[in-house]
């Protein structure tokens, strides 16, 4: 078995939920990645925020990013993450299923202590078919994820 821990990125950047869509958008930038998690005080998962929900959510709300809350941009959202120790096909089976790109990582804790996007599952994709991760089970979720919503 292939565990979330052993592709994620540790030591991710977060955003409280308490910041502006401006902070979190300057935060992305600076660090050149196209999501950030969102956080409460209690250091809880409370969302995800990317580059594409900004846009969109921007462009739909005419409100300047500085004048959004996160906690206003996550509220009603569905929160789709993943633990550490979790088979990597669980995470594939998200990110299928939600098509989405990346999915924040807990700990036993609920704590926040990672990501995983799609870019570190096809770094460790194998040809070979009996491979904990083959190249068939990311095809299989690149497929899913990039499917047009209309016509899914």
């Amino acid at each position: 078995m292939l565990c979330v821990s052993e592709l994620m990125s540790s030591g991710v950047w977060s955003c409280r939920s308490s910041a502006t869509l401006d902070q979190a958008i300057e935060m992305m930038a600076s660090r050149g990645c196209s999501s950030i998690p969102v956080i409460d005080s209690a250091n809880k998962l409370v969302g995800i925020v990317t580059d594409r929900d900004i846009t969109l959510y921007i462009s739909l709300k005419h409100q300047p990013p500085e004048a959004i809350q996160l906690s206003e941009f996550t509220k009603g959202r569905s929160i789709h993450c993943c633990y550490e120790q979790d088979d990597i096909h669980a995470a594939l089976t998200i990110l299928r299923e939600r098509r989405i790109h990346q999915l924040p990582v807990l700990d036993d804790n609920d704590e926040l202590v990672g990501i995983v996007t799609l870019n570190d599952i096809i770094q460790r994709a194998e040809e070979s078919v009996s491979a904990d991760l083959s190249y068939k089970d990311v095809i299989e979720t690149l497929k899913a994820v990039s499917k047009n919503y209309r016509n899914a």
